[in-house]
């Protein structure tokens, strides 16, 4: 999507950064966490296949949490933002919580 976008010039909209419908924040470990009629099992991500992958980024992703003490939907936010001015964030929430990680997301700086 990023190269897709830097190639074509124009814009990417994040209209709603949900974290992975779960997966990010950790919520779903096991494919077995979804119902059989869930809408996941047909995304590609939530695969058999692909789905032990994702796991192992979201490992990843919590070790960042956790060395630089930001939050997970920090490092998304600053993830998106870093990937230049073609890309617009525009993250979702209901919970005043999760506003302030967001606000204070923008302003978070992850390196190496």
């Amino acid at each position: 999507m990023v190269q897709l976008v830097k190639e074509s010039k124009v814009k990417y909209l994040g209209l709603s950064l949900r974290l992975g419908h779960g997966s990010l924040s950790g919520g779903i470990t096991s494919l077995n966490d979804l119902a059989a009629n869930d809408f996941r099992r047909a995304l590609h991500r939530y695969s058999p296949k692909n789905f032990p992958k994702n796991l192992e980024f979201v490992q990843e992703i919590k070790e960042l949490e956790t060395k630089k003490s930001v939050t997970i939907t920090q490092v998304v936010l600053v993830w998106a933002l870093s990937q230049g001015q073609d890309f617009i964030a525009i993250p979702r929430t209901r919970d005043l919580k999760y506003f302030e990680d967001n606000i204070n997301g923008g302003g978070a700086q992850v390196t190496g």
